[in-house]
């Protein structure tokens, strides 16, 4: 028959205490933890179309057809990347987060990068297709933009260093989406409600994206004159197709 000391009784009885006292300590700890799970705050819908507006110099402003988009430039392996630069605010007293897009891109063969610059600070460089697929909708840039105020955006598409292949197309099919600052949403937009017709088309490429924004307003004269864009996703902007060298 086992029998226990004083003290081995006295042992048992602190460590049963101290058990105790941890199940008290941890049971509120938890209940917390379950208290502040909370439903997901569901994210604004995009602000009106609209109320998007573009500008070359940040003075005087207007739709998408003010995007000075670059036709020029065709980017070869380490050079100098094709970049558009323009300004973009929102209409109203509305403080809004953007969101900068890759939409439903495409690079025939090899790969591209493209990198969005706000205000003259780079953006994170992507290059694509990278070692493992991805779809449309590759978020590029998310930043916030002050009522009254505007941004400075350089969408940029490069050709990385180490590519052999040559005569490339690339479609970046860049978007942009506003949405409204901690509310409910400004307006009736939605992502993939429509696109912004580039205008035209890239040296030595066929003729640049095009459609409409919603289903009422369309594109620059410049344009195909399609309405293929409008199925697009992400706001997009379209923009032309540039061939890489």
């Amino acid at each position: 028959m086992l029998v226990l000391t004083s003290q081995q009784t006295l042992r048992s009885r602190s460590r049963r205490a101290r058990l105790a006292a941890l199940a008290v300590a941890v049971v509120p700890f938890v209940t917390a933890g379950c208290m502040a799970t909370a439903t997901p705050t569901p994210t604004p819908e995009p602000v009106d179309r609209e109320r998007y507006e573009f500008s070359v110099d940040g003075v005087s402003w207007g739709g998408a057809e003010q995007i000075p988009w670059d036709r020029e430039t065709i980017p070869v392996p380490g050079g100098d990347p094709n970049a558009t630069t323009f300004h973009l605010r929102v209409s109203g007293e509305t403080d809004v987060t953007a969101e900068v897009y890759l939409g439903n891109w495409s690079v025939d063969r090899g790969a591209a990068w493209f990198r969005v610059d706000v205000d003259g600070a780079p953006g994170e460089r992507v290059t694509l297709p990278g070692p493992t697929a991805t779809g449309p909708g590759v978020l590029m840039n998310e930043f916030p933009i002050g009522a009254g105020g505007s941004v400075e955006l350089t969408l940029n598409v490069g050709v990385p260093y180490a590519e052999t292949e040559q005569s490339v197309r690339i479609d970046p099919d860049w978007g942009i989406v506003l949405r409204e600052t901690g509310g409910g949403g400004g307006g009736t937009g939605s992502i993939g409600s429509g696109s912004l017709g580039s205008g035209g088309s890239s040296a030595g490429s066929s003729a640049g994206s095009s459609g409409q924004i919603g289903s009422s307003v369309s594109g620059s004269s410049g344009s195909a004159g399609s309405s293929a864009g409008s199925t697009l996703t992400f706001g997009s902007l379209g923009g032309p197709l540039v061939p890489g060298g």
